[in-house]
């Protein structure tokens, strides 16, 4: 939106930053407004219907429905939509959709963002020519400069304020804030948009592109090592992780075999023997897991700590679903929900 403001002062020569200001608050105003009566529009049309396919449907109409009645009423499209997914998803996927609508939906908008994702780089590949960014290589460095250096300045100037205001952020944290800003396709969407005629388009284009490649590849695949540098984040534990997904794997198998002698579809015989197998490995497991827990009590404390949360997660989700239907009264649950997210705000800050 902000991009859309600069860009029609560009286009016109004239820029008034109150004009600017009081627009852009009319724009993102109207554009939450709107995309909330249309989400929860579309939360109460899911009660009312029990079909993976025609929700899926709905959802698709409320992204880009919104999107266009808001661009007709001259507000913020993209606010309208992402304002209309969150009563979508927070609150008519519990009330009306099933589990397996749930499932289905969210398997299709998975697969929807993986797709235009693809899209927009495949566009900016059509767009931006090898050449031109190796003869244009020493712009691209400085424009990575600056916009690494813009995220210093934001990130080394506001983490004191917010210092105040809430939990102070470690400041070896800042370097991660700084390296850790990767862009992507809204950062190529935006200089898509672009008109044909605008002035250095070709080169804009360009710059963005080298950016955005800088961003995915180096800062992408040097961020791990940074936080191992910085003793952010501690060696993961690999040996400890792949019984942990040995268990996992004996789990599942041990289902599948109890759902095929239900079935009849596996002799006595057969099912005794596989049975012993699966159950000696899985002593196996959990001896070796003892014995790495015991070797290193941390990995037991992260262990408990990230169940607990967990835990009350599924206990907050009950709440909810419970004060909806009407079982629990609404500030029973909110009293309770204030207790949980407390917790969840101590584990959260231990670790």
């Amino acid at each position: 939106m902000v991009f859309q403001l600069i860009l029609a002062g560009i286009l016109t020569n004239q820029f008034d930053a109150v004009h600017g200001i009081r627009q852009f608050f009319v724009v993102a105003i109207g554009g939450g407004l709107l995309g909330l009566m249309v989400g929860f529009a579309a939360s109460k049309v899911t009660e009312q219907v029990d079909e993976p396919r025609i929700e899926i449907t709905l959802t698709t109409i409320v992204a880009y429905g919104s999107y266009l009645l808001a661009e007709q009423l001259h507000v913020s499209g993209v606010i309208a939509t992402v304002v209309a997914g969150l009563p979508v998803g927070n609150y008519g996927a519990y009330t009306g959709m099933s589990p397996r609508t749930r499932v289905a939906v969210w398997s299709f908008w998975e697969y929807m963002a993986f797709l235009i994702n693809s899209l927009v780089f495949l566009l900016i590949g059509i767009e931006v020519h090898v050449a031109e960014m190796i003869d244009s290589w020493w712009s691209i460095l400085l424009a990575i400069g600056a916009v690494l250096l813009g995220r210093a300045l934001v990130v080394y100037l506001l983490t004191p304020l917010s210092g105040r205001l809430g939990e102070p952020i470690p400041p070896r944290w800042n370097p991660i804030m700084i390296w850790g800003g990767l862009h992507g396709s809204v950062s190529i969407a935006l200089a898509l948009s672009l008109p044909q005629d605008f002035p250095h388009r070709g080169t804009l284009l360009t710059l963005c592109f080298g950016v955005v490649a800088f961003s995915i590849v180096v800062q992408g695949l040097t961020m791990k090592p940074l936080l191992s540098w910085l003793g952010v984040v501690a060696p993961a534990d690999t040996s400890y992780a792949l019984q942990k997904a040995r268990q996992l794997a004996v789990s599942a198998a041990r289902t599948e075999l109890d759902r095929l002698r239900n079935l009849r579809s596996v002799s006595p015989a057969a099912f005794e023997l596989l049975s012993g197998e699966a159950a000696d490995r899985a002593n196996a497991i959990e001896t070796m897991l003892r014995e790495s827990q015991e070797s290193n009590p941390a990995i037991l404390d992260e262990e408990v700590r990230l169940t607990r949360l967990r835990l009350l997660a599924a206990e907050r989700d009950a709440l909810q679903r419970a004060a909806i239907e009407g079982m629990v009264p609404q500030e029973v649950s909110e009293h309770i929900l204030a207790e949980t997210a407390a917790e969840v705000d101590r584990l959260s800050r231990h670790h």
